[in-house]
């Protein structure tokens, strides 16, 4: 008897959840794409909690059965949800153990001809758009040996965007394509070049069902291989979520004339005495992070309140995954403004090239012949100079900014950066303030220029840059 209620009380899930999605599915082609027996893979896009109804519906309604969906464990916290995404052949996953129970029970099941639906970017899309996927559902492909048939997704981040909780009645549209064969792939599916090479051929399929462009790999790669101390802080690897050390909801002065947010990432490859924040640029590991996609869904829900986002560090240019992080804010509708200091020229200039940033503040930490001893780091200029000329042969308004250091600046350090900058648009001089978070405390016991002083190094600079300001402490 309770065998025959649970299987009535499914059915009635099956007719009632079908009713429902029946209402935002538009369009269906290529469903004769699926293979008709064997077990397989349906990789899609993922913009809204609606695809998982859409999908679902139109696989129960064309295979006569329930597909199962491979989702993260949270959506099973508590009985009803439990029910309703267990009676829709979900499969729940521990994304922070890596999701390895679940992988080992999807391998099994391919391998007994049932069909897996997954999202390979992970998680829903922030702006609508393809986001860089996870190489899970390539190693599951080649694991079980079966083919993947991708599927575009388009429509449904027009009906429920994750920053809302009510849909719009609208219509979405499913394209799937042909099988992708990935057995080309067995031989070396163990390597991590491999298993991004076919996740990147699955997500260019569906990039051309849906008529988008798959993210490449990452814009910037760091081409020099300087052996110097200024790059002993690159992080090419590391998840951003681990490196977002500080979250400002609201700024009214961090970018000219708009309200922003500001993010502060960990790190930095320079070691200025008079830097202010020692534990954000070198104790960075010391301090808890903040998780990537919460900033994100927050930035999501005040879109009507914030302008922009200014990013700083530390020194934001070392990480290299943050032209992808830049991107998913700007597809958000956001301007961006970023703060360096110029030690990374190909990155400055691909987020140039791509109009990925609109606003630059860039720090001119001393003269030519100073670099090194402020910074206490060997400095490679060619690098300062290039983001200098950059800058000013740019189009996107920039300032530059020097910070008066006690016992360090001199006149003759003002004249030299003067002619250094020649032509410049913007330059503020900011006056030292002691912190008890500067990385040499000592500095703040060297003689500090007086106003009259710093008042007179703008006289002189504004001989040759168009607007010279103070901002003082």
């Amino acid at each position: 008897m309770k065998k025959i209620r649970t299987s009535l009380a499914k059915k009635c899930f099956i007719f009632l959840v079908s009713s429902f999605f029946r209402i935002f599915l538009g369009n269906v082609k290529g469903i004769d794409n699926l293979p008709k027996s064997g077990g397989y893979i349906v990789a899609a896009n993922h913009n809204s909690y609606i695809d998982h109804g859409i999908i679902w519906m139109t696989l129960v309604k064309h295979l006569g059965y329930t597909p199962n969906f491979l989702a993260k464990k949270e959506l099973f916290d508590n009985p009803i949800k439990k029910a309703f995404h267990s009676w829709g052949g979900a499969i729940p996953i521990d994304r922070q153990a890596g999701g390895k129970e679940a992988l080992t029970w999807a391998i099994k099941a391919l391998k007994e001809g049932k069909i897996i639906v997954i999202y390979p970017e992970g998680t829903r899309s922030f702006n609508g758009k393809l986001q860089r996927a996870k190489t899970g559902v390539a190693r599951l492909a080649l694991a079980a040996n079966v083919p993947v048939i991708p599927l575009g997704v388009q429509g449904t981040f027009e009906i429920l965007p994750r920053w809302k909780r009510i849909p719009r009645l609208k219509k979405a549209d499913l394209f799937m394509g042909k099988p992708l064969d990935l057995s080309k792939y067995q031989k070396t599916q163990d390597s991590p070049e491999t298993l991004r090479k076919a996740t990147t051929e699955i997500m260019e399929q569906i990039a051309s069902l849906i008529k988008d462009t798959y993210p490449k790999e990452n814009m910037t790669v760091n081409k020099a291989k300087e052996t110097n101390t200024s790059e002993r802080n690159t992080c090419p690897d590391i998840s951003l979520s681990k490196m977002i050390k500080g979250f400002q909801k609201t700024s009214l002065v961090d970018y000219p004339g708009k309200i922003c947010a500001t993010i502060f990432l960990g790190g930095c490859n320079m070691r200025c005495s008079y830097c202010y924040n020692k534990d954000l640029a070198v104790n960075h590991n010391s301090l808890p992070s903040f998780d990537e996609n919460d900033i994100l869904q927050f930035l999501a829900k005040r879109k009507n309140v914030l302008d922009a986002v200014c990013i700083t560090g530390g020194e934001p240019t070392i990480h290299k995954k943050l032209p992808e992080f830049i991107n998913k804010i700007r597809g958000l509708g956001y301007e961006i403004k970023l703060d360096t200091n110029g030690t990374n020229p190909d990155m400055v200039e691909d987020l140039l090239k791509t109009k990925s940033i609109d606003y630059v503040a860039m720090d001119i930490k001393s003269s030519q012949e100073k670099y090194d001893h402020v910074t206490q780091t060997k400095v490679p200029l060619d690098k300062i100079k290039r983001t200098i000329r950059l800058l000013q042969d740019g189009k996107i308004p920039y300032e530059f900014r020097t910070t008066i250091i006690p016992g360090t600046t001199t006149l003759e350090d003002i004249k030299a950066m003067g002619e250094w900058i020649k032509g410049a648009k913007h330059l503020f001089l900011q006056q030292f303030k002691a912190t008890k978070t500067m990385i040499n405390p000592k500095i703040a016991k060297q003689r500090h220029q007086t106003e009259s002083e710093i008042k007179h190094y703008k006289q002189i600079l504004e001989k040759t840059i168009d607007h010279v300001e103070i901002r003082w402490a």
